[in-house]
């Protein structure tokens, strides 16, 4: 649980960084709309997640904490490249989520 805190406070001291840097719309496109990158991020989410590193709890947590959730949907959602490379890493990114348990394939063709 220690270990789990001190991740925590590192990934929102991290997220807090990149939100007072103005850098951060820059660094979500290019990681969402370059080809390259995009697999890079792809590859090392799912390595985390296979290997529980870095729970992505934490993650969701960590970006709420800094303030940062809410920039980055807004820009990803604004931004019509941003947008395209977001639907492109949902795509790379789900065979993942399902092979490693972490969504059922039910669940995305689900109706409520």
């Amino acid at each position: 649980l220690v270990k789990r805190d001190l991740v925590e406070d590192l990934l929102v001291k991290v997220f807090v960084s990149l939100k007072r840097s103005g850098l951060i719309n820059s660094i979500i496109k290019m990681s969402l709309t370059d080809d390259e990158v995009r697999e890079g991020v792809v590859d090392i989410a799912a390595d985390l997640l296979e290997r529980d590193v870095i729970p992505f709890e934490d993650i969701f947590v960590a970006l709420k904490d800094s303030g940062l959730a809410v920039d980055v949907i807004k820009f990803s959602l604004t931004d019509e490249e941003t947008r395209g490379g977001v639907v492109a890493l949902i795509r790379e990114l789900l065979p993942h989520l399902i092979a490693d348990g972490s969504i059922n394939p039910k669940d995305l063709i689900a109706t409520p």
